[in-house]
């Protein structure tokens, strides 16, 4: 019986369950407070009737203060014309589109170290607490997901650019990516080190013609990429602070405690974050270390994975440190920076250094010490009820400015007034205003 219990497939349908149920009750939990109500940055769509209305080219690549969000723009486009643009249903597209770039993860993860399924599961069970709520609160962060989804698909595949079908895997995965964000931009260019690097670790690849050729094609999909965002535009907002850049303590400050706040540290702490990374990447220097220059493809796909994630934060930290340490701890960055928690575990796992007694000691040791930092992250209704009466609010109010009773100011959906967009709204007969025509007993069409 016993070892029927330990059966590894055992194991994973175990480790499958635990991860659904959690992620379902969250899923429920998104909807069940979801309100039908742009919120903030989402207003930005109706500034003009020809965004959703219409089909304007140029609006797909125009700059959201300095990011090119071509996926979410695609996004918001059609599905206005399948349900007027409903807020809910965006919030299920977009943890939808979460729990896919997870799920992405998990495969690139079990790439790295085979055969260990059900641990890369229970191991990516923290990518599913409350501390990124503000992203599954709101259909506009779906650029986040995009994001993350296309930097591990074309991890899947840049070290293996030795046939058609990894080539164009990793470059629409790639193109797509830098007009995601622009953090994509940054991504893009860590992932031709990563080719190049490859190269060096491992003579064969040079004198491997296929390799050579679809490598170079790779790299001229990444310079028409980022050639063509850089000639749309600058990558810096001038409403912005200027950028923040590495040699100044203010780009550390802010860059550690965005990485704390991924393993649950709510207070400002850069120590604190500064030792958790250096958790992290102990292993990491280990496996750099040992394998004297000869590192294997997975080897590889870890260094890439962690370069992802921190090249992310890093370029987060350049634009925004300028605006004070205490946006570091928005909930926002934590759907980057919690990716860490697993990367940690796995890099642990990976590392053939100590007995597997002892290995297996310190990672229980690691999943209890993250649970304890996690502890206050799975209060699902808790968090989205708070959040769903901001934007009850907010609705309230856009529609006593339909009745006649304000004119267009709610702080709680935009810090401007919106009148003009509710105008937009009322012509475009977005879902919302669809809303107030039915509770007020009048005709949607």
């Amino acid at each position: 019986m016993l070892k029927r219990l330990m059966n590894p497939r055992i194991g994973l349908i175990a480790a499958l369950v635990v991860w659904s149920l959690v992620a379902l009750c969250h899923y429920y939990n998104i909807l069940r407070f979801a309100v039908n109500i742009p919120f903030m940055d989402e207003w930005e769509y109706l500034n003009a009737t020809e965004y959703l209305g219409g089909f304007d080219g140029a609006w797909f690549v125009a700059k959201h203060n300095e990011h090119r969000m071509v996926p979410t723009n695609f996004l918001f486009w059609i599905l206005y014309r399948i349900n007027s643009w409903n807020g809910p249903s965006m919030l299920a597209l977009s943890f939808a589109l979460y729990l896919a770039s997870v799920g992405v993860f998990v495969r690139l993860l079990n790439r790295i170290e085979p055969r260990a399924w059900a641990f890369h599961v229970m191991a990516s069970i923290f990518l599913l607490s409350t501390l990124p709520w503000e992203n599954h609160s709101w259909g506009f962060q779906t650029a986040f997901h995009f994001m993350l989804g296309c930097s591990f698909i074309a991890l899947l595949n840049i070290f293996e650019l030795n046939n058609w079908r990894r080539l164009i895997s990793a470059s629409l995965a790639t193109f797509t990516l830098i007009y995601t964000m622009t953090a994509g931009v940054a991504i893009a260019l860590i992932f031709a080190g990563l080719v190049l690097l490859s190269w060096l670790v491992d003579p064969k690849r040079l004198r491997d013609r296929s390799h050579i050729v679809f490598g170079m094609i790779y790299f001229a999909v990444i310079a028409v990429g980022v050639g063509l965002h850089l000639h749309l535009g600058s990558l810096h907002f001038s409403a912005h602070p200027p950028w923040v850049l590495p040699h100044q303590f203010v780009f550390w400050d802010y860059f550690f405690n965005i990485v704390g706040s991924g393993f649950g540290v709510s207070r400002l702490s850069w120590v604190a974050g500064a030792l958790l990374l250096s958790l992290a990447l102990f292993p990491l220097a280990q496996i750099v270390v040992r394998s004297r220059g000869r590192l294997k493809n997975s080897d590889l796909q870890l260094i890439g994975a962690f370069a992802v994630i921190l090249g992310i934060l890093g370029t987060i930290s350049v634009g925004r440190a300028g605006f004070g340490i205490g946006q570091g701890k928005s909930s926002r960055y934590c759907e980057i920076s919690t990716f860490l928690v697993p990367l940690t575990l796995v890099s642990w796992s990976y590392v053939r250094y100590w007995s597997v007694l002892r290995q297996r000691q310190i990672l229980c040791f690691l999943f209890v010490g993250f649970g304890y930092l996690f502890h206050r992250s799975w209060f699902f209704a808790a968090t989205y009820e708070q959040f769903s009466h901001i934007n009850q609010t907010g609705k309230a109010c856009v529609e006593a400015y339909y009745d006649g009773q304000n004119a267009g100011d709610c702080p709680d959906l935009y810090p401007g007034n919106i009148s003009a967009r509710l105008e937009i709204a009322k012509r475009l007969k977005v879902s919302f205003y669809r809303d107030w025509l039915t509770a007020r007993g009048l005709s949607t069409e």
